[in-house]
């Protein structure tokens, strides 16, 4: 089984914190390279692929079995895809991946900040002494 891909500005080391909801409960906190491994047994308990297969079962794909499911999320399951506006059938195979993947909160504040970082006060000011016609 596969472990759920880490994006490459994580580590396996890196140390998650999840928060609780209670008030006064202290913040759990795991590395990811646990935190993978959870996740694994998560996608390895029949329960999972139970429910996967069911799924897949009402709408009429039987390929989903217990003995196959390790199939399905490392080497994946022969096919052929048919896509839309192909005149012809491609083979191939298709696989279920997890992927984890962190969204700082910060992300605006950070990218406006790079921004204004990437314009130099002296551009600026060249900018200025250039649009009144100046050289120096």
């Amino acid at each position: 089984m596969m472990q759920p891909e880490l994006p490459p500005n994580l580590n396996g080391e890196d140390i998650i914190q999840f928060y609780q909801s209670g008030l006064g409960s202290p913040p759990e906190m795991m590395k990811l390279n646990r935190f993978q491994d959870v996740i694994n047994s998560i996608l390895r308990s029949s329960e999972l692929n139970d429910t996967i297969a069911s799924a897949l079962a009402e709408a009429d794909v039987n390929t989903f079995t217990w003995e196959r499911a390790h199939h399905w999320f490392k080497d994946g399951v022969g096919c052929e895809l048919l896509k839309l506006g192909d005149a012809r059938w491609r083979s191939g195979k298709i696989r279920m991946q997890v992927t984890l993947e962190f969204v700082p909160d910060e992300v605006a504040s950070e990218q406006m900040s790079q921004e204004s970082c990437d314009v130099s006060p002296l551009a600026e000011i060249r900018q200025e002494i250039s649009s009144q016609g100046l050289n120096v």
